[in-house]
């Protein structure tokens, strides 16, 4: 309860330094919504600088989520009209705005894309500019779709699929497929058996539940230059794992 009575002092003050600061020129009313708000999305270990991360993108992305999420808004249309813009925009910097199903357009991939932004956009917690986390969500979702298509096609039609050499298996796009609840055991596994038991959990926070690296170091008490050290040591030994390499590849090639 006192860190919890702490934390919203620092709220406050945070939302009110940076008011002034900043020339936000928020009343009191808007003041007191946005420390509360604020309260429910950080930990109480979070560091000042963390929080002030959160309020900053907080003032400047929450008008922006609240009118995606309220289809009453009158510029909710508007909005996801820009959510579809940037869905396209990844699709094409990612190059994943094909398929080896000929009935499947970009379309239908920018609409699956902006069903799981709906679905997740709840799990928004400002560590982040909106776009940045828009364009992750995307990332995943798309590659999600690719390996799911793939593997469908590889169970029709086991040989080798040139259209699998499509898929760049990177670590930017590596974050997507470990979505997959069996390769999500294997890679814990992996990971706990190599002596530092914090890579498993790092590691899992950093790909599957998004945070970044500030926010895992307030979980762990480490600087974030540390966190992001474990995880190219955890990314480094998963990259030796003859097995794993086996089950990212879609086409038989070690491409790790």
């Amino acid at each position: 309860m006192v860190e919890r009575e702490s934390l919203s002092q620092r709220c406050r003050s945070c939302v009110e330094d940076l008011n002034n600061r900043e020339e936000w020129g928020l009343y009191e009313a808007a003041r007191v919504a946005y420390a509360v708000e604020i309260l429910s999305r950080v930990p109480a270990s979070s560091l000042d600088r963390q929080l002030e991360q959160v309020v900053r993108y907080y003032h400047h992305e929450h008008a922006r989520v609240a009118t995606l999420t309220d289809a009453d808004h009158p510029g909710h249309a508007t909005a996801w009209q820009w959510v579809n813009d940037e869905i396209r925009r990844v699709a094409q910097v990612k190059r994943l705005g094909w398929s080896s199903d000929r009935a499947i357009e970009l379309d239908d991939l920018v609409q699956a894309a902006r069903i799981e932004i709906a679905r997740a956009i709840g799990a928004y917690h400002f560590e982040s500019t909106l776009r940045t986390w828009l364009q992750s969500v995307t990332a995943r979702r798309l590659l999600r779709f690719h390996r799911d298509s793939l593997a469908e096609k590889r169970a029709g039609r086991p040989e080798s699929l040139v259209d699998a050499e499509a898929v760049t298996v990177e670590w930017d796009d590596f974050e997507v497929r470990i979505r997959t609840k069996a390769l999500c055991e294997q890679i814990d596994h992996i990971l706990r058996t190599t002596g530092d038991t914090r890579l498993a959990t790092i590691f899992r926070q950093k790909y599957i539940h998004d945070r970044s690296a500030e926010a895992i170091g307030s979980q762990f008490q480490l600087h974030p230059s540390r966190i992001r050290a474990l995880l190219k040591q955890a990314r480094a030994i998963l990259a030796q794992d003859t097995g794993l390499r086996g089950w990212l590849n879609d086409d038989g090639e070690q491409a790790l």
